[in-house]
């Protein structure tokens, strides 16, 4: 079930339950305020659902589910000359983490990113809206135990127990209004470091 609220002042409200039990809800703001366009959102859901696998890091069925989101993200721009700011935070606590690794296992069950973007959007040529901008986002994750069983035994295909990860990548956007489309061409780093397994071992990259 869903239901999405009527706009008041520019805000609305959006929420959904299912499957025994998933829910959610987000709170939208759309409005200006002068010469700034705004957008904002901020939401949080859960899913408790018993033996689903859809947060349970695991290919193993009878699992209970205990997951849990919360995020925020929002966009300021000025009209006139189409300068703007996007940035987001997002986390989960997956608490059924524990429930599947392997018994002596440290698992980090909390997974979080924020991410911030800055550019400039303007129609220098008839073909569309020119957008050039460059951004940059942290990834900060927990645990991934990756079981597998065969027969009886259960174990550790190919355990995480955390990483640390950054990227950052500019570019520019051409968009054509006729066509309705947009043609990109950005680039885009990465690197970090992931700590692998009960053996400690750290990868970098």
């Amino acid at each position: 079930m869903r239901y999405d609220s009527p706009t008041f002042a520019g805000f609305t409200v959006t929420t959904a339950w299912g499957n025994d039990d998933i829910w959610d809800a987000k709170l939208n703001y759309k409005g200006d305020i002068g010469e700034f366009a705004l957008l904002g959102q901020v939401g949080y859901a859960q899913n408790t659902t018993e033996g689903s696998t859809k947060c349970s890091d695991s290919d193993n069925a009878g699992f209970r589910a205990d997951c849990r989101w919360w995020g925020a993200a929002g966009t300021i721009m000025h009209k006139p000359t189409g300068l703007y700011v996007y940035g987001g935070y997002a986390k989960e606590q997956n608490n059924s983490r524990a429930l599947v690794a392997v018994a002596g296992s440290a698992v980090d069950d909390d997974d979080t990113s924020w991410y911030i973007q800055t550019g400039l959007e303007h129609k220098w040529i008839d073909l569309g809206k020119t957008t050039v901008f460059g951004e940059y986002r942290h990834d900060d994750w927990g645990s991934n135990p990756d079981l597998r069983t065969s027969g009886a035994a259960t174990t550790t295909a190919n355990f995480v127990a955390r990483s640390d990860l950054d990227f950052w990548a500019g570019g520019v956007v051409q968009s054509i209004d006729a066509a309705a489309m947009d043609l990109y061409m950005i680039y885009r780093h990465a690197d970090g470091d992931v700590l692998a397994g009960n053996a400690n071992t750290k990868i970098q990259f």
